[in-house]
């Protein structure tokens, strides 16, 4: 198969998941989600939770258009990037959090992946520290996110455990680790699966990322050490492009610069990838 187009001037970042068996769909999930709303989907505001959401004090709701919703006199520091899954996400401080209950089997291993962004707000306090995510279940803490120090970019992270009651709790909190600075930050794209998160290692935060050179042009290999049938993204406002494919390679050609969740399936008709991010 030739490739006659590329993307120039572009950084791109493909991360490669740890296959999980489902039907092909098209969102942060590779099955289906077993939370409700995990994109936080919204109307936006300050002190709005979304639909499916409890939350511990008055966490907002924004997007990457538009003034600050937060507390009055509050602005960005920056300019906040769409989320890998476009559309609202939650926002909150080192004290607020959400949470949602959901039905789970006792001993049953499950996934939990999300993202989440430093997002740095001043008014009458500075809020601008980086920034965590905290995951208690049943307010247990399981999990903490590697800080994250850089300005509006996305994060990503994975992680596993077993579940020791039939409903389990699950509560996002914001956390900076640092006493004397406050945080603002989102989480968005919050995805459960059964199964157990491999990623490099018993440690890993993160599935194995590729970065090609900076620009890239040509064609694009995905190391999924598996045959690749077919290939689709989707963008931030929901519009899918199938992705030829060899194999191995993919064309990026057809592709704006833009945010997109990807897609791969195998023979098997497993999904392979994950995310794929491209940046100018």
């Amino acid at each position: 198969m030739e490739f006659l187009t590329s993307l120039k001037g572009l950084r791109i970042g493909l991360l490669i998941f740890a296959p999980i068996v489902a039907p092909p769909v098209f969102s942060q999930c590779a099955g289906a989600n077993l939370l409700t709303n995990g994109d936080f989907v919204s109307p936006e505001g300050e002190a709005i939770l979304a639909p499916g959401w409890s939350g511990i004090n008055t966490p907002d709701v924004n997007d990457q258009n538009g003034p600050l919703n937060s507390s009055t006199g509050y602005v960005w520091v920056g300019t906040p990037l769409a989320s890998p899954t476009g559309g609202t996400w939650q926002n909150m401080t080192h004290s607020e959090a959400v949470e949602q209950t959901v039905p789970t089997m006792i001993d049953e291993s499950y996934i939990i992946c999300f993202d989440y962004a430093r997002q740095g707000i001043v008014g009458d306090f500075d809020y601008s520290g980086p920034f965590g995510i905290r995951v208690s279940v049943n307010g247990a803490l399981v999990y903490t996110t590697p800080l994250d120090y850089s300005g509006y970019s996305w994060e990503h992270a994975c992680f596993s455990f077993v579940a020791n009651d039939p409903l389990s709790t699950f509560t996002f909190g914001g956390t900076n680790g640092v006493d004397t600075n406050d945080c603002y930050g989102a989480i968005d794209g919050v995805c459960m699966t059964t199964g157990v998160f491999t990623g490099l290692g018993s440690s890993a935060v993160q599935p194995p990322m590729v970065f090609l050179p900076n620009p890239a042009s040509g064609a694009t290999r995905i190391a999924t050490g598996a045959a690749i049938e077919r290939v689709i993204a989707t963008n931030a406002v929901g519009r899918s492009f199938m992705l030829p494919t060899d194999g191995q390679w993919i064309d990026l050609g057809q592709l704006s610069q833009g945010i997109y969740s990807v897609q791969c399936w195998g023979a098997r008709t497993d999904p392979l990838c994950g995310r794929l991010v491209i940046v100018e």
